[in-house]
């Protein structure tokens, strides 16, 4: 009887921990890159929010990739900065600022 209580614990454990993460990717946040290569952030409730800093990584796949530069837009930003590994060809965007990043009513921001 213990052992059977202690099962249906678990399982009641592991289908609460389940339910935030279908949540979670539903949000509908994520990044929207363009023919041009312009980045665009995606969120529905970073306004909302009053997000002043976020960091995401993007996988740059050339053969010529030694050298990549990301150019940043305009923006709140007080800091934006990238950092490229070229041994795993990952290029991360940092943005930090003191005010919110997106501007009141929008559900996107173009990085650069």
């Amino acid at each position: 009887m213990r052992k059977y209580i202690c099962s249906i614990m678990i399982a009641l454990l592991l289908l609460s921990l389940a339910q935030p993460l279908r949540a979670l990717a539903a949000s509908g946040d994520g990044l929207r890159l363009d023919q041009g290569g312009t980045v665009t952030v995606v969120s529905q409730h970073a306004a909302k929010e009053e997000i002043s800093s976020l960091c995401f990584s993007l996988s740059v796949e050339s053969a010529n990739a030694a050298r990549v530069e990301f150019q940043f837009e305009d923006s709140r930003a007080k800091i934006k900065d990238f950092r490229y590994d070229e041994a795993t060809g990952n290029l991360k965007i940092y943005l930090a600022g003191t005010e919110a990043l997106f501007t009141e009513g929008t559900d996107s921001l173009t990085v650069g």
